[in-house]
């Protein structure tokens, strides 16, 4: 009989075990986002989805919320029905950084995501990078805010954020 508790002791201490090292993470990092309720809900996006020229930013609506301790953004309305989803964490209380990847059927397309949020909370700026379509590495620009109204004032926050990278001298 003792044998048999101990077995069942141990059994269940390795379990309570696994499953409160899954859960204090993500209660953690939940009460980290309930700390930053602004950045959940519908926000409207912004992006390029192609570095060539000729090619037109894509306007769609963001849903962000929690799931697992992490942000996850998803896409709706994509006027080219391509949908994506974001799992990303916040990173000194401005910075989303995160990964990507198309829930496209049959295709393999993903990829990282860095995003500034502005002082004020209702715009955020920065880059994803992905494949193109023909297997070249892409670096665009991407912008949220709270209504559509502010997507142009987003744009060229993007724009002006940024030094461009000068060459440099080498003798």
């Amino acid at each position: 009989m003792d044998l048999f508790w101990q077995i069942s002791l141990t059994v269940f201490g390795a379990v309570f075990g696994a499953a409160l090292s899954l859960m204090v993470p993500v209660i953690v990092s939940h009460q980290r986002y309930k700390k930053r309720p602004d950045l959940l809900g519908t926000w409207k996006s912004a992006y390029r989805p192609d570095f060539r020229n000729g090619t037109t930013s894509v306007i769609e609506n963001v849903e962000i919320d929690l799931h697992f301790g992490e942000l996850r953004m998803r896409n709706r309305n994509n006027p080219a029905e391509d949908s994506y989803i974001v799992h990303a964490e916040l990173v000194e209380r401005i910075y989303i950084v995160g990964r990507w990847a198309s829930l496209k059927p049959g295709a393999n397309a993903f990829g990282a995501i860095i995003l500034t949020i502005s002082p004020l909370g209702n715009v955020m700026y920065g880059f994803f990078t992905g494949l193109g379509d023909t297997g070249e590495r892409t670096y665009c620009g991407w912008v949220l805010t709270r209504n559509e109204q502010d997507l142009g004032k987003a744009v060229d926050l993007l724009s002006t954020s940024g030094l461009p990278l000068v060459p440099s001298k080498v003798s």
